[in-house]
């Protein structure tokens, strides 16, 4: 993993530590959509059940939305045209996904590491990442999941 534009390893935002430190939040693969590490790792699934909940009721009651969230929307677009009545999940864009899992987390607080941070390979195998820090991630993550279910509410424009 590297820094493109200094070729340099990326390194903490708040302590400079080029290795696993204690203020990642979250590392994020835009190119393969996961998260590969800190905080978030363990509670990802937290943010996806939020959303999958909110979605599987409103498309099995039928009900319209309006998320006023453009990436929750682009969410819901894609679910509504690939879901199936009988299932019990629910399919959307992961680039939505995690582009408001960033925009969420840097609300709550999170800081993003400056620069584009990337990992070489062959072609089709490179990798785009967000990374994001605090001095307390679990606060903070517990912040952007309250953020998140305040959108779903309808209680807070994006």
């Amino acid at each position: 993993m590297r820094v493109e534009d200094t070729d340099e390893e990326p390194k903490c935002v708040i302590c400079g530590s080029s290795d696993d430190c204690g203020h990642m939040v979250a590392c994020i693969d835009h190119t393969y959509l996961d998260c590969d590490g800190g905080a978030l790792y363990e509670r990802t699934w937290d943010f996806r059940s939020e959303i999958e909940t909110a979605f599987l009721d409103a498309l099995k009651s039928g009900q319209e939305k309006n998320w006023q969230n453009s990436d929750l929307e682009q969410m819901w677009d894609w679910a509504r045209e690939n879901f199936d009545i009988n299932d019990e999940e629910v399919d959307w864009d992961g680039y939505a996904f995690y582009r408001l899992l960033v925009e969420l987390l840097e609300d709550a607080g999170a800081i993003s590491h400056p620069g584009s941070v990337v990992t070489d390979g062959p072609p089709g195998f490179s990798c785009s990442y967000s990374l994001l820090y605090a001095t307390k991630p679990d606060i903070v993550i517990d912040k952007a999941l309250d953020g998140l279910k305040s959108i779903i509410a309808g209680r807070r424009e994006q």
